[in-house]
């Protein structure tokens, strides 16, 4: 039964306020204690039952959240009630996620936490949620599968439970047999959603709407909470895919054409699958694919800005296929992962991709390249010479990207590069080029807009962003590590690590013994629940940084499980250009990433390559690494 929409508004904005925000802010802080293994004598003094009240709070937020999503005749109560969805799949991620001595009810509840968080639009957080959830019953198992994008497991699973037989009749236990239409039919309705996924059928959740409206019923009479309550929110969780779905988003702002459908069957067939389109890609499309002189796409750090560009690109080469896209990256090693990127998507579409290497400088194989190529990725000054060496690259330019487009200052480089950009701005002026800027940090983005697109409107920000951000204070007092979070309740490890002997080697001094050590330590300890990265404003202390890092790893550890190709690539050129007995190489075989400018540009490229592969341990690296590289970490 849904709750008149006043009602549940009412009654979701008790839940986040006062006592109630209060149990939910405990359940934040002491998910934090635990995710870092902190002994339960440092937490703070929470409720007695914060796990039963906030567990309570949170399933009467999903039902506050469906009851207005239910009933919503409006955009803004239809994202209302998904904020609401989102606050209890949160909730009940915090509340669940590393909580020991809740296991009973665990997989279960991250399960619903998983299906809210993906209702409410927050695909990777929903990922994350039921990332090691093991639930016994064949509807949870299908969807856990749907949302891990494992559509392997999926099509497995569907076939299983649609096929299996239903309970002998001689049995006579009708819960039974409730139970096998109640599974039979939902594994139909993902099975409608997995071909969905590759023929773009528009009538398939109209269909899947049907089936889940009577499932609903038959639950409501038949005093199936888990059931109803799954099924609910199964109705949300589709009518999100669909709004999200690239059939849904792309068809209607591409041009048609074949083309469309290859591109969308593609990104579906990737190892891991690209079926939606986040919130913050979605805002930013009109933008990118208008019919305007250009844009400028400032979205947060992680929030989709390469993937709005590639769609720019296809939208540009599929209205005049003989066209050229000049791609612009400021530094080599965004430049190789962005011909990576692209080459992986629009080479099996039929368009060659070419990153042109090298300095200031261009031969004629490079003119070669840009004859042959539909995109061409250059750094500033390769596109310069390209252009003032007579290529005629700008006669067949009608995309430009320029990616990371902040870096634009008093630095000498970057005046230059400037000074390039205002002569493309007059080519594009003068030749029907469309202009798209990216970056996650701009302060003036309208002044920009202004610049490449002569109109202040023309900027798409989103500040939403795909995981949630969480910050504090690394306090090292000379004998023991103090981490200090922010947040409204202030939770915090008041030892998190202390100082004592090391008990291998023959040094003499405890460890940690100064900062350096204590932030090594630290990381080590925080690398058990997933990537760490360690960042130094100073390139020559990374190296340092990474020995007291292999000393906090212990006596002997084991080298680290690195994909083998990609491992003996780097080992190979690790040795030619440092030696076999260099601290990169020593900390990498333990999972240890090294990463500064004072690394052999073939070195670094061998290493962002090893860390694509499979994220390390533990990354040191300098500001080389926040030069538009994308590696995954959790924690900083």
């Amino acid at each position: 039964m849904s709750l008149p929409i006043d009602i549940a508004k009412e009654t979701a904005e008790r839940l986040l306020s006062g006592r109630m925000q209060n149990l939910a802010l405990q359940a934040d802080a002491r998910h934090i204690l635990q995710s870092v293994n902190e002994h339960e004598e440092n937490y703070s003094k929470f409720d007695i039952q914060l796990t039963e009240k906030a567990t309570h709070i949170a399933y009467t937020l999903i039902a506050c959240g469906c009851s207005i999503v239910e009933k919503s005749e409006s955009i803004d109560d239809t994202e209302i009630g998904l904020s609401y969805l989102e606050r209890a799949g949160k909730i009940l991620y915090d509340t669940y996620k590393d909580n020991a001595l809740a296991e009973d009810e665990k997989n279960h509840c991250l399960l619903i936490a998983g299906m809210s968080l993906y209702a409410a639009k927050q695909f990777s957080r929903a990922f994350i949620a039921i990332s090691n959830v093991d639930v016994d019953f064949n509807v949870g198992q299908i969807v856990v599968c749907f949302i891990k994008k494992d559509f392997t497991s999926l099509i497995k699973k569907t076939n299983e439970v649609f096929f299996s037989s239903p309970p002998h009749s001689e049995e006579r236990d009708l819960r039974l047999i409730g139970d096998w239409v109640i599974a039979h039919e939902i594994a139909r309705c993902f099975m409608i959603a997995s071909d969905y996924i590759f023929s773009g059928n528009d009538s398939a959740f109209g269909e899947i709407d049907k089936l889940l409206k009577k499932l609903q019923d038959i639950a409501i009479g038949d005093s199936r909470t888990l059931y109803w309550l799954t099924i609910r929110l199964l109705r949300i969780f589709f009518a999100s895919f669909e709004n999200s779905s690239l059939w849904n988003v792309l068809p209607p702002r591409l041009p048609s054409s074949n083309l469309t459908k290859s591109y969308i069957r593609l990104l579906g067939s990737f190892r891991s699958p690209v079926i939606e389109l986040w919130p913050s890609q979605t805002d930013s499309l009109d933008m990118a694919l208008g019919n305007n002189r250009g844009a400028v796409i400032n979205l947060r750090t992680s929030g989709g800005k390469t993937r709005v560009a590639e769609l720019a690109i296809l939208q540009s080469l599929m209205t005049d296929p003989f066209s050229k896209i000049l791609y612009l990256a400021p530094f080599r090693s965004l430049a190789f992962e962005v011909e990576h990127s692209l080459n992986k998507t629009f080479a099996p579409l039929g368009f060659s991709v070419t990153h042109l290497y090298g300095n200031a400088t261009v031969g004629l194989s490079d003119f070669d390249f840009v004859q042959e190529s539909n995109i061409i990725i250059a750094t500033p000054e390769k596109a310069k010479a390209l252009i003032r060496g007579g290529s005629g690259i700008e006669d067949d330019i009608k995309l430009i990207v320029i990616d990371e487009g902040h870096l634009l200052g008093a630095d000498e480089r970057l005046l230059r590069n400037e000074m390039f950009f205002i002569h493309l701005m007059e080519y594009a002026s003068r030749k029907d080029m469309r202009v798209v800027l990216l970056s996650a940090v701009l302060p003036n983005a309208d002044e920009l807009a202004d610049w490449i697109a002569k109109d202040t409107a023309m900027v798409a920000k989103s500040d939403w962003k795909p995981s949630l951000e969480r910050r504090g204070l690394l306090l090292w007092n000379g004998n023991s590590v103090r981490l200090e979070w922010v947040g409204e309740d202030a939770p915090f490890n008041p030892n998190f690590v202390q100082k004592k002997p090391l008990g291998f080697s023959n040094r003499r001094k405890e460890f940690p013994n100064d900062k350096k050590e204590a932030v090594a330590a630290t990381a080590v300890r925080m690398a058990e629940s997933g990537t760490v990265m360690i960042f130094s404003a100073r390139a020559n202390s990374v190296e340092g940084l990474a020995k007291a890092t292999l000393l906090a790893l212990g006596n002997s550890p084991a080298d680290f499980a690195w994909e083998k190709t990609e491992w003996d690539v780097f080992e190979s050129i690790c040795i030619e250009c440092m030696g076999d007995n260099h601290t990169v190489l020593k900390a990498a075989r333990k999972g240890i990433i090294c990463h500064n400018n004072r690394l052999p540009s073939l070195l670094r490229i061998a290493i962002e390559r090893l860390m694509r592969s499979k994220s390390p341990l533990i990354i040191i690296a300098s500001t080389t690494l926040g030069q538009g590289v994308n590696i995954a970490f959790q924690q900083l």
